[in-house]
């Protein structure tokens, strides 16, 4: 084996274990599923990775406030500050408080094979590609 295999190997098996633990941690939470809610405190436009943004979220566990926060690679309008204030439903590993998934936007309901709520579906254009 050359070289460039030996990388493209490393390479390929490195992605495989990001895929494995990604299915693990979702599967985890799935298992060990509470609910709770959300409430949008900031969006940041100008994240240090070019086309990425972030919304800030404040979510309540056991009477403990956790400040959270989640990327999407998509363009967002300054019109998204519309979001700010919004409450939302969060999934979380009641094993684990750090496994902690917001459920905002139709996407994020499809990875847990959830409705997303009618009241909810007005914010998907703020994520559409």
């Amino acid at each position: 084996m050359n070289r460039t295999q030996i990388v493209w190997s490393v390479v390929f098996c490195i992605v495989l274990v990001i895929l494995y633990l990604g299915k693990i941690y979702k599967s985890r939470i799935f298992e060990n599923k509470e609910f709770t809610t959300g409430k949008i405190s900031f969006v940041d436009y100008k994240a240090s990775y070019k086309g990425t943004n972030f919304i800030y979220f404040d979510c309540t566990i056991n009477g403990v406030i956790y400040k959270e926060r989640f990327s999407f690679p998509n363009k967002m309008s300054k019109k998204s500050d519309t979001l700010i204030g919004i409450i939302f439903p969060v999934l979380y590993d009641k094993t684990n408080f750090k496994h902690i998934e917001p459920l905002l936007y139709q996407n994020q309901y499809r990875d847990f094979n959830l409705v997303q709520p009618d009241s909810l579906k007005w914010v998907n254009k703020y994520f559409d590609k």
